[in-house]
């Protein structure tokens, strides 16, 4: 894929509307652009659940969208939003977009500490809506988590050699 000419938003969120999550959606949308984040947040309705929410950058979509406008939004952003679930304990795909196209991540997962590309520069963890810095979100620095394609399946079928080699 191309990569974007230019970044058009400080932050990007994309999410659904789910397990009760939309006031916490809203209110993570509001606080960003309390702090003035140029902010762009995709939702999807879920289930039949929607909302009538229309606000600049606040987007909702009935239909999924595809992953290369997902991507393409990832890359025009600063910092990549991971909002997860509560309960959730696994990383979303916005961690492995963040490493692969060098973005910042904000995300209220705390096991994002103990995976193997976790920078503290570029990583940031929040438990509260209050507890995020807008300003290390809007500042664009140069981000390099030293991605050398770990997450590709040429690599995987080469570490799975690599390791029935050792034990043969």
């Amino acid at each position: 894929m191309k990569k974007a000419e230019k970044i058009e938003s400080d932050a990007y969120f994309l999410g659904a509307l789910k397990d009760g999550r939309t006031t916490e959606i809203i209110d993570l949308y509001e606080k960003f652009v309390k702090n003035n984040v140029n902010v762009k947040f995709d939702v999807v309705e879920n289930q039949g659940k929607t909302l009538d929410y229309n606000n600049k950058g606040f987007n909702m979509h009935k239909e999924k969208m595809t992953y290369k406008e997902v991507l393409e939004e990832v890359q025009k952003t600063n910092c990549i939003i991971e909002f997860v679930q509560k309960g959730q304990r696994s990383q979303t795909l916005r961690y492995f977009e963040a490493v692969c196209y060098n973005k910042k991540l904000l995300t209220n997962n705390p096991n994002v500490k103990n995976l193997k590309f976790y920078n503290e520069k570029y990583m940031k963890v929040f438990d509260k809506f209050d507890d995020i810095d807008f300003e290390w979100v809007k500042t664009k620095e140069n981000v390099d988590y030293g991605y050398n394609g770990e997450f590709s399946s040429i690599y995987f079928i080469e570490e799975l050699d690599s390791i029935i080699k050792k034990e043969g």
